[in-house]
């Protein structure tokens, strides 16, 4: 791994954590109930493996994780106090574990952005994609064989290769079931009807839905998240000096600048958001959170 560049410009001691995540999220105990046929934005973070030889083209099962109903979580609109207790806690903490193998202290895991959806029924679509993360991997031989696609994320950056045969999203999950660990859904706002206490009637309309996906996205550069449809090339591919005769240093800032034009749509975009949430406290919250998931550059 190389240095971490973070645009946002926060350091990889304010990242969400497991011994913040309480400030932030909530577990949803009956998630079929709360959240069936309800229209939201929801997204995906997860912790990244510690691979090895042995790790590669497996899916870990071991404790059950994919094998049940999504694993669902709430962000929280409001803090109370147990919550800025734990935030100070946090931040007075140097962050780090210890390894009860040879006492060393290393740095917890940090969960990121991997993907970023909206959505007419959360329950459904969340349900289904759980569903491919429990999927048994392919035969090595459907990926090494036949037509090959890249999966690029809106920001010009290359993934991972995949069969061109099937679903996208099937290989999409197959690929976080296998780098990651540590899978959370969390429901970040819902709609509302009349008869329902809870939630954002903005987000019963679909434009609204549409732009605040955006700005989640844009503002963690969200690791998967494209926008309807990819970049026909990655900007970062290793490949592309040849073909263009640009140096891999000129890509390399053209995604950066990508990047920084997305961050100026989301300051433009603030007035929008709180028009779509309501009050600016909540932008201010929401803001918090997201830095914590920023996907950080090489």
């Amino acid at each position: 791994m190389g240095t971490k560049i973070n645009i946002s410009g926060k350091t990889d001691n304010d990242r969400l954590t497991d011994k913040n995540m309480n400030a932030y999220l909530v577990k949803v105990e009956d998630p079929g109930k709360s959240l069936n046929k309800r229209p939201g934005v929801w997204l995906i973070i997860g912790t990244e493996k510690e691979k090895t030889n042995d790790d590669l083209h497996k899916v870990n099962k071991s404790d059950k994780l994919y094998n049940k109903d999504p694993k669902v979580w709430l962000f929280k609109w409001t803090k109370d106090q147990k919550d800025q207790e734990t935030e100070q806690e946090t931040d007075q903490n140097t962050d780090q574990e210890t390894d009860q193998k040879n006492g060393r202290k290393t740095d917890p895991p940090q969960y990121i952005c991997l993907q970023v959806a909206k959505t007419k029924d959360i329950w459904k679509e969340m349900r289904e994609d759980w569903g491919m993360l429990d999927e048994k991997k392919q035969d090595e031989t459907e990926q090494e064989s036949g037509e090959k696609k890249d999966w690029v994320n809106q920001f010009g950056e290359f993934q991972f290769k995949y069969s061109a045969e099937g679903l996208s999203r099937k290989w999409l999950y197959q690929h976080i079931a296998v780098n990651y660990e540590n899978i959370k859904f969390v429901c970040v706002a819902y709609g509302k009807d009349d008869k329902q206490s809870d939630g954002f009637q903005s987000l019963n309309d679909k434009n609204n839905r549409s732009v605040l996906e955006k700005y989640i996205a844009y503002s963690t550069f969200s690791k998967f998240w494209r926008n309807g449809r990819p970049y026909s090339k990655a900007l970062d591919d290793e490949t592309q000096s040849a073909e263009t005769g640009k140096p891999q240093k000129k890509r390399k800032n053209k995604i950066k600048d990508i990047k920084v034009a997305d961050s100026n749509w989301c300051i433009k975009e603030k007035e929008s958001i709180k028009t779509i949430l309501g009050e600016n406290d909540k932008l201010n919250r929401l803001n918090g959170f997201l830095e914590k998931i920023c996907v950080s550059s090489e």
